[in-house]
């Protein structure tokens, strides 16, 4: 069944990279909104609360969101109407949308409506609020907090849309091991600065202990008029660090799960080779690549004397810089930048050529001597010029990276092609990051760099062993390319039933001396690993698991080639969703009201569309529903049903009908489409 490209917007659930909380209605007032975050051991659990009073004598309609990170997920969602409550149910989606240009189409135009969401995503609910009613919904999401570049940051964006007369925001800490970095810079808005910044004034810190922290943010409807008529709009921020000693880090075990956080200081870091390739066609023209050049010259005049580097730039043909890699000496710095300056912007992009070249140039750099190869790769577009088709290129790496060597992509702006850009990352055990166009995106690459700048350890494996035999009944990954200075490293898993009391863990991995192995003895009877809240405690390790069971599993998606495979992967998801009330691309929010059974809205960034895509052939082939009418190519002309939970809607202009899963009950009211413009 053919899925089509839409003008309209699909509303779905957005997993993005910040916390950001953005609550409003349409009429009734907002009377409170309290926002609070309880982070235990790194992992965060957000409660937003929000009440709305109508005064009128007719029913009002309201709707409610909340903006959330890629990387946090739903887990509960209640509405309190007049006192009676109305919980939400964690329910199995019906048929994913498996094509993803129609949804990234739609992602896309949600993004350009709500241009300060950056990085974002929003869930949205729609509900008419009784005459003379009082309606509080009660939003919980988690997340486990990634350190990057040497610090933690807990983020909630607060956007009212309106002067609240009670609004606060509460966030507390509780790790096991000493806070040695806390800080509220002032609210920020949405794009990246480095300049420093000034502290929030309104925010109040407490610390009862050394492990823990409260801090309390509560302006008065004057502090909110002060910063507008509307109220707050910006970006509330916790930025703290904890302890770093030079050893395998900490466990912790609970109901036969552990959790293990590594992220060991002192560790010298490994000598680099870096390729930058840079796209210079004739889209990048004028301020990209300007842009571009003072991001990479940034990061060069950072490298250490001992880094070597080296520039490819590629349109239609792809040149390398130099012959050789350089030594990062001042003089090769001076030369680089000079170079980037005279950067001229023209031509096609051929992808495909300049990748497999930039990956020959790095496989015949010798390997005697312990170095990391890396290769950065950014582009603004799609393959124009030569091998065009992206899962064959992508093949062509594949078979190139012999030393599979990392590779770091960035998509610039929102013509870049994501898509190929984030696979190739996936499937070459790299980052990638979208970089938005704008005054900030010379920072926004310097930034992303930044994070896989001082690769410290290579193929690094975590082992749990029990008189020298695994004890491990299943776990998320445990083998890894390469840990990061500034970074964390976090595993989880389900354990064998122990014959005694006695758990070793041992890190192993290469060095910049060599080889290094980071043992841990565990006693189980003695486990010291406290907070001042450890009734919550047993609760984590197994959520942690589910966790980063799910995120892994969805990046394992995107880069499976078999939809069957695919599939299989989903199912895992689904299965792991449900059990654990994650709301993920494969599971919904489901609230039973008076007058009818209500769906969340929901928007997916491309990544998760990225997990759910399926071949799009294979897509036509098998999602037709029986009773339909086929063309030669097997798909769908007809609209109507195609039994339940199947619905199909023709829209003028589009050549196929519209198909719809949904999981409803008789005499449910469903909203299909909603117009973004008209609301």
């Amino acid at each position: 069944m053919a899925y089509q490209e839409l003008h309209y917007s699909i509303l779905i659930l957005v997993f993005m990279f910040m916390q950001i909380v953005d609550v409003k209605t349409q009429n009734p007032s907002i009377q409170f909104m309290h926002i609070k975050s309880d982070i235990t051991h790194r992992f965060a659990t957000t409660l937003v609360s929000s009440t709305v009073v109508s005064s009128v004598e007719t029913p009002e309609e309201s709707s409610f969101h909340v903006v959330i990170p890629d990387s946090a997920f739903i887990t509960e969602f209640l509405i309190e109407i007049n006192g009676q409550l109305y919980p939400g149910e964690i329910k199995k989606r019906g048929r994913v949308k498996e094509k993803y240009e129609s949804g990234k189409k739609s992602w896309h135009n949600a993004q350009q409506m709500t241009e300060k969401f950056r990085y974002t995503s929003r869930f949205s609910f729609d509900i008419n609020v009784p005459a003379e009613s009082r309606v509080t919904f009660n939003l919980t999401y988690q997340e486990l907090i990634q350190r990057v570049n040497g610090i933690y940051q807990h983020k909630i964006y607060v956007d009212p849309g309106q002067i609240v007369e009670d609004l606060a925001v509460d966030v507390l800490i509780f790790e096991s091991r000493n806070i040695t970095k806390l800080l509220v810079p002032r609210l920020r808005n949405n794009t990246l600065s480095n300049k420093d910044e000034e502290l929030n004034a309104l925010a109040v810190i407490d610390r009862p202990t050394s492990k823990s922290a409260t801090i309390n943010y509560a302006p008065s409807a004057e502090d909110q008029k002060q910063m507008s008529d509307q109220g707050i709009s910006g970006l509330f921020v916790v930025e703290y660090d904890v302890q770093r000693k030079f050893d395998a880090g900490e466990v912790m075990i609970s109901d036969g799960y552990f959790m293990h956080q590594f992220s060991p200081g002192s560790l010298k870091p490994i000598q680099k080779d870096v390729l930058f390739i840079l796209d210079v066609s004739s889209s990048m023209y004028g301020t990209e690549i300007r842009q571009q050049s003072n991001a990479i010259d940034t990061i060069i005049q950072d490298f250490h004397s001992l880094d070597r580097f080296n520039i490819m730039e590629f349109s239609t043909n792809a040149t390398l810089w130099q012959s050789q890699i350089l030594n990062a000496s001042n003089e090769n710095k001076l030369k680089a930048r000079q170079y980037l300056k005279e950067m001229q912007a023209n031509g096609y992009s051929d992808i495909n050529i300049a990748i497999l070249k930039g990956l020959e140039f790095l496989n015949n750099i010798s390997k005697h001597d312990n170095r990391m190869k890396m290769l950065v790769f950014l582009t603004d577009g799609h393959a124009s010029k030569g091998e065009q088709d992206s899962s064959k290129i992508i093949s062509n790496i594949d078979e190139k990276n012999t030393e599979r060597i990392p590779i770091f992509s960035l998509a610039f702006g929102d013509e870049a092609d994501y898509e190929f850009v984030k696979k190739v990352a996936v499937k070459n055990d790299g980052v990638a990051r979208k970089i938005f166009k704008g005054h900030d995106a010379s920072l926004q690459i310097k930034q992303s760099f930044d994070e896989i700048s001082s690769p410290s350890l290579r193929n690094i494996t975590f082992k749990y062993l029990h008189k020298n035999t695994d004890i491990i009944e299943k776990a998320t990954k445990l083998n890894y390319g390469t840990f990061y200075n500034d970074k964390e490293i976090i595993t989880a898993g389900k354990l064998f039933n122990v014959d005694g009391d006695i758990i070793d863990v041992l890190i192993s991995g290469l060095g910049v001396d060599g080889p290094l192995e980071l043992p841990l003895e565990i006693d189980l009877q003695n486990q010291i690993y406290s907070t001042d809240k450890s009734s919550d405690n047993d609760k984590i390790p197994k959520r942690i698991w589910a966790y980063l069971t799910i995120k892994q599993l969805l990046d394992k998606a995107i880069g499976e080639k078999s939809p069957t495979e695919k599939r299989m992967l989903n199912h895992m998801v689904r299965q792991l969703s449900l059990k654990y009330k994650f709301v993920t691309p494969l599971a919904s929010v489901v609230v039973t009201l008076p007058d009818k059974r209500q769906h969340g809205l929901l928007e997916e960034n491309e990544d998760s569309l990225l997990a759910l895509a399926l071949h799009q052939t294979e897509n036509r082939k098998q999602s037709v529903p029986k009773g339909i009418k086929r063309k030669a190519d097997g798909v769908s002309t007809e609209g109507g049903g195609g039994g339940d939970p199947h619905f199909m809607v023709r829209i003028k202009g589009i050549e196929y009908p519209i198909c719809f899963d949904v999981d409803a009950a008789k005499g449910d009211v469903i909203k299909i489409l909603k117009d973004p413009l008209s609301g």
